[in-house]
Order: C-alpha cells, then structure tokens, then sequence
C-alpha cells in the first residue's frame, strides 16, 4: 500500500510539473513582441516624359540568333528595343510601389544586355547624365550601381556569351533619379558611341 501511495504522489507531481511547464511556454509565448514590420516605400510622383527631348531612333543590328537586336557598333553592342522613351511601370496591384522603383537609387528604366566582341580585351567605359541639370544615369553591373562603369572583357558577369566563343556578357539596369531625357556614353580605347533617352509617367 506504502508504494502505491509513493507511486501516486510521484505520478501527480510529474502531473503537475507538466502542466506548470505548459503554462509558463505558452506565457512566454504570449509575452513575445511582434515582429517588426518594413515601413511602407514611399514612391514619389513621377513627371511626364519631355516632349523636348531629342531621342534616339535606335538603328537595330542582329549579331545573333541568340539575343534580341541591339545598337552599338563594333566592339560593343547593348539590347535596346525599338524604342528610346520609357514609362513608369503600373502599379500591380493597386497600392505597391511600382516593380522598377529602388527606393535607394530611382527609377530602374530597363535592363540591358551587353555583348562585346569577337576577342576583344580593353575596358569600355560607360556614363550618362540629364541634359538639362547632368544628373548621372547609374549603371548597376553587379550589385552596386555606379555612375562610372567599366565592361572588362577579362572579367564578364555571365559565364559565357549567348552570342558565342570570343565575346563576353554582361546584364545591368540603367537607373535614373526622375523623369528627364537622358544620354548614355560608352567608349574605348578607338571609338565610342551615345544613345539619347527619355523617362517619364
């Protein structure tokens, strides 16, 4: 009779600690703060694309069957599209900020491709700015944008080029603080070339 009265006591003792474990668990966890939470992006208005601006009317070359037309000339080339005017994109859906919009930086006006070759080793600059005010384009090769970039065919982004043996590959974004009409440069060591573009709502 004794152990089954120790048996007892010991059983509701474990019974018991159980239940004061379970207890304290879920007080701590109600005593928990929330997560904190992002504060919400602030998108400012955008004006309209000038109507002044001198753009480009890109002259489109095929270098491969392997990548969309591009401008340029010979040794380097950059996808472009049929056209030098970029809009701000809608916001989908209602309410976020629109998708090519870096609080950090501006205004990611579109993404480039860019092919340089066949076999060929010396850094290409590129730069731009507004024409009204000198405001730089920024060029994000990588992770960092800057307003000075360099193509070094010796150290390409992309593992290999679509285009083939001999070239060498990189993606960017071109990013620019507000609506203007905008120029971008690039040039080497014999020549360069320039496209005008404009960005607004």
């Amino acid at each position: 009779m004794r152990k089954w009265a120790v048996f007892s006591v010991s059983v509701a003792c474990l019974l018991f600690l159980s239940s004061c474990t379970g207890a304290t668990s879920q007080s701590t966890k109600a005593q928990m703060p929330p997560p904190p939470t992002s504060p919400p992006v602030v998108v400012p208005t955008i004006g309209p694309v000038p109507a002044s601006c001198p753009v480009s009317t890109p002259k489109l070359h095929t270098i491969s069957p392997h990548i969309a037309t591009v401008v340029g000339q010979t040794p380097v080339w950059a996808t472009w599209g049929p056209t030098s005017i970029y809009h701000e994109e809608l916001m989908l859906p209602p309410g976020r900020p629109p998708t090519n919009y870096d609080p950090a930086n501006g205004w990611e006006v579109r993404k480039i491709i860019w092919e340089v070759g066949p076999h060929y080793t010396q850094p290409i600059s590129i730069h731009g700015h507004d024409l009204s005010d000198h405001a730089p384009v920024l060029i994000q090769l990588g992770d960092t944008p800057s307003p000075n970039a360099v193509l070094n065919p010796h150290h390409p982004d992309h593992p290999v080029s679509v285009v083939g043996d001999g070239w060498a590959e990189w993606g960017s974004y071109l990013i620019v603080p507000r609506a203007g009409c905008y120029t971008l440069e690039v040039s080497w060591s014999k020549g360069q070339w320039a496209m005008t573009f404009a960005f607004g709502a």
